[in-house]
Parts: structure tokens; C-alpha cells; sequence
């Protein structure tokens, strides 16, 4: 059978390279040595830079054909099954199941491999994401379900080879990035059942396993692994951030201490997690100076900056700190969002979507980003960001709230302008689906800042609203008054009145 396909010039030297990666079959006894891994890693980051579903199919049919010559290729079933899992990842899910059977096969073959059960892993990951069963549930009791085999496999992935942590930490990262419960879950399964085996006192799965179990909401489980990295290295800074906390939710005494001391200490790893976490709080300016200061400078300047808070708000030493961090903790379990897409995807198999409809409908119409300047009590100027997301207006003008909070970003507000079309249509509403949102605190910031805040955000995006084009509403931390301010200014921009 012969297969053309018409490839961009990049996408064309792509496929090249991993028809090089994915033909060539490799002997059985090279199959896991550092140099054959390498290769499935490069085969697999090659795969993750084509976005061409008819590419990715003539690959598979050219590496089908010198699977059945070379039969006993292990290496040449995990490559099919990476193909089958990218495949499965740009919407065609029953290539999961391929996938899965590829990965089942190279487990028979080799059972002390560790890359046929990570590739089974998320194999068995990507069926439970899009699954739609009425016995799921009954499933999941017997624990036979995806999800449950899923993380048995990614522990097996470590007990058989202890030096092999990829799987347990690429599944935990990702689950905590995504932060979807089911991948939590799984991801805590995992973890836990690699308990018993050697890998468990990996500092990276120690790493892993702390962050999770402090997501879950378990974080008495989290402080025994922290503890447990410690005991390795008392001065790793991100051993520090993450000892101070897990010790705010807790409550407990030296929280404050570990979190300065893992600042000094800060290395290129751990900065970057101190500064995600003091970027909602923190004004331009003074990002700009921590960024610039080093060492005990830094720490001088955000023992500053906190000192300042406890007094204004008439805390304790440290108070303003403990309270951020268990503000933090409170809206990431909280406001977890399920990742749309996912959710599409199931929908979409159920109404049996073209790939074209759902490509048009995966993505917003219009993003627009802000950014807005208010002249603070202190006499500073700070600058917020702001968006609108305008997802789709088939069925009429966009409709959705404007919400005010420090964990608003972009990715957040088209999730939810999403969600808001599919609403929408659901009840036949003649609208379509928006969402906008400012990264700021509301609860410190006066009436009079927050007013020059909403008027500054109603003059950035008022050439995108109106009664026929998009029609914004209250949300998180934003109610009649901030509505009343936003048509006010947004009347004065336009120069009329309208309701």
C-alpha cells in the first residue's frame, strides 16, 4: 500500500529523523543500555513536535511492516506504542488501546524492561482520561479499572529497574501541572505502591511524593517524605521551601525560619519556585528589585516587604507569610479546574465529531491581554494584568463574568469561557461563552484602588464588550458595585449610554 502525504518542509525533516529512530530495529541485548534509551527519549520529543495526524500514520504503517519482518524487536513494539500514545494524544483515543497492546506485548517480552511499563502506564492513563462507562464505578471497586492498572504499571516501571524514576516523577509532575484529581490520584497510587521498593528513596521520587501528598490535602504524608529528604541534605533549598510549606498548612512552629533559609540558600532551581509563589502578591517594582538582589540582600528585602504587611494589618511576626501560603494552598485544591480539553474530547467521541468541528471548537476566537495601571494609597504605581476571553459567539454575544483574584491567568479564564459556550447551548441560550479576570489580591487593596482598577480594565477591553458583542458579569471577588463602576467607564469610552 503506498501512503502520500503532503508535509511542510519542517515537518518533512521531523519524519525523516524518526524514520530513522523508528525503523532501524535494534538487538535485543542493546535494547536497554543508556544509548537505546536515549533513542526512545529523542524518538518520543521528535513525536511531541508533529502535530500532522497523516504524517504520524504513514510512520506507523512503514513501522507496522518491519514489525512483522522483525517480530521479536521489543524496541521496535515500544516505538509503535509511543507512536500510538502521540497519536491518541491529538484526539483519536482508541489508538490508547493500540498503544496499550504494543506496551503489553514488550512486557511479556522483556517483564524487567522499565520502558515497556511506563509506556503502559500512560497507555492505560489516556484510556482512563477518556473513558465514559456506566460501570466505571464498579470497575474502579474491583480495582480493575484504567487508572488503577495505569499506576500499578508506573510503580512496576521502578521495582523493576530502581535506578529508572522517570515514570513515577514524569507522572507526577505532569499531574501536578494539570492539576486534574483523577491524575493526582493515580499519581499518589504509584508513589505509594513504589513505596516498598528501593526507588522510593530517590530524592527526586521523595521530591515528587511530598508535592502530591501536600496537593491531595495529606500534608502530615508529605512532611514524613520532606523529612526523609532532609535526612539527605539538610541545605537543599528546595527541600526548604517545600519543609516551610507544607509546616504553614500544618501550622507548625519553624515554618518562617525554613522558608528564609531555603531563600538564602536559593539556587537556580529553587528561586523560580519562591518567585511563582511572590509574584501574586508582590508589585512590578519590587519583583524587579528581588530579581536584582542576591544572597542576604534578597532576604533582606522580603523580610522587608512581609514586615511591612504584619504592621499595616497589626499581625505577629511572620503572620502575613503563614497566611499567604495557606491562602495559596486553599485555592489551588480549590478552584482545581478539570482540563476542558479532556472533557471535550469525551464529548466529542460520544456525539461522534468530525475532526475538523473539533478542531474549530477547541480553541477561543479572541484572547485579549491587559495590562493596567493604578496609582496605589502609597503613591506607587502598580501594574496589573488583566484578560478577556471571547470563546466562541455562534449562538450570539460572548456572556461571562470578570473575576478578581491572585491565581487568575490566562490558561484559567479560556477554561472557563469554555465551559461558559457549552452552557450556554446547553440551556439554548442565545450566546456564546467569555470569561475575563485580573491577577490581583482584592482584600488588600482599598475601595478607591479598586475602582481605578476596574475603570482602568473597562477602558483596556472596552472596544471587545457591549450589549452585542460581549456582556460581561460578576464573578470571584467582584460584585454590583464593580459592574456599576465598569458601565460607567465603559459608557464615558464609547459615549452614550447603554444598559
Amino acid at each position: 500500500m503506498t501512503v502520500t502525504v503532503r508535509l511542510r518542509s519542517a515537518t518533512r525533516v521531523r519524519l525523516a529523523l524518526l524514520v530513522l529512530f523508528g525503523i532501524a530495529p535494534v538487538h535485543r541485548a542493546l535494547a536497554q543500555a543508556p544509548a537505546a534509551r536515549a533513542e526512545i527519549a529523542a524518538f518520543r520529543d521528535s513525536l511531541a513536535t508533529i502535530t500532522d495526524t497523516m504524517a504520524l500514520k504513514a510512520l506507523e504503517v512503514r513501522m507496522i511492516n518491519v514489525a512483522r519482518v522483525h517480530r521479536d524487536s521489543t524496541l521496535l513494539h515500544l516505538r509503535l506504542g509511543f507512536l500510538s500514545l502521540r497519536m491518541g494524544d491529538l484526539g483519536g483515543h482508541t489508538h490508547y488501546d493500540d498503544a496499550g497492546s504494543e506496551f503489553e506485548w514488550a512486557t511479556r517480552d522483556e517483564p524487567k524492561w522499565p520502558l515497556p511499563w511506563l509506556g503502559l502506564g500512560l497507555a492505560e492513563l489516556g484510556v482512563g482520561d477518556s473513558q465514559v462507562s456506566v460501570v466505571q464505578g464498579m470497575q474502579t471497586m474491583l480495582g480493575k479499572d484504567a487508572l488503577t492498572r495505569s499506576a500499578n504499571a508506573f510503580a512496576r516501571s521502578a521495582e523493576v529497574d530502581p535506578a529508572f524514576i522517570d515514570g513515577l516523577v514524569e507522572l507526577a509532575n505532569t499531574a501536578l501541572r494539570q492539576r486534574i484529581n483523577t491524575r493526582l490520584d493515580v499519581a499518589l497510587d504509584a508513589l505509594r505502591r513504589a513505596a516498598a521498593t528501593p526507588v522510593a528513596r530517590n530524592p527526586a521520587v521523595l521530591l515528587a511524593r511530598a508535592r502530591v501528598e501536600r496537593d491531595v490535602g495529606s500534608a502530615d504524608s508529605s512532611l514524613v517524605a520532606i523529612n526523609a529528604l532532609l535526612a539527605l541534605n539538610r541545605n537543599n533549598p528546595v527541600t526548604l521551601v517545600e519543609l516551610a510549606k507544607t509546616r504553614f498548612l500544618l501550622g507548625r512552629d519553624g515554618a518562617v525560619d525554613a522558608w528564609y533559609r531555603g531563600l538564602q540558600l536559593a539556587d537556580s532551581v529553587a528561586l523560580p519556585i519562591y518567585r511563582t509563589d511572590l509574584a501574586t502578591i508582590m508589585s512590578d517594582s519590587i519583583l524587579r528589585a528581588f530579581d536584582a538582589a542576591r544572597g542576604d540582600a534578597r532576604v533582606a528585602l522580603v523580610r522587608r516587604f512581609w514586615e511591612l504587611r504584619d504592621r499595616d494589618e497589626l499581625h505577629g511576626s511572620g503572620e502575613r507569610l503563614r497566611e499567604h501560603y495557606r491562602r495559596l494552598d486553599f485555592v489551588r485544591r480549590n478552584f482545581r479546574l478539570v482540563s476542558v480539553n479532556r472533557q471535550f474530547d469525551i464529548a466529542a467521541d460520544v456525539l461522534k465529531l468530525d475532526v475538523s468541528t473539533r478542531n474549530l471548537l477547541k480553541a477561543p476566537k479572541i484572547v485579549t491581554k491587559v495590562s493596567v495601571p493604578v496609582k496605589m494609597e502609597s503613591g506607587e504605581v502598580r501594574v496589573f494584568q488583566g484578560f478577556r476571553s471571547q470563546y466562541n459567539d455562534s449562538r450570539g454575544p460572548y456572556k461571562g463574568g470578570i473575576r478578581y483574584h491572585p491565581q487568575v491567568s490566562e490558561d484559567e479564564v479560556v477554561a472557563l469561557s469554555a465551559w461558559m459556550t457549552w452552557k450556554t447551548a446547553v440551556m439554548d441560550l442565545p450566546l456564546g461563552g467569555g470569561k475575563g479576570g485580573i491577577i490581583v489580591d482584592p482584600k488588600s487593596m482599598s475601595v478607591r484602588e479598586l475602582e481605578q482598577l476596574t475603570r482602568g480594565y473597562a477602558r483596556a477591553i472596552a472596544h471587545v464588550v457591549g450589549p452585542e458583542k460581549d456582556v460581561p458579569a460578576p464573578d470571584v471577588y467582584t460584585g454590583g458595585r464593580e459592574m456599576a463602576w465598569f458601565m460607567d467607564e465603559y459608557n464615558k469610552v464609547v459615549g452614550r449610554h447603554e444598559p
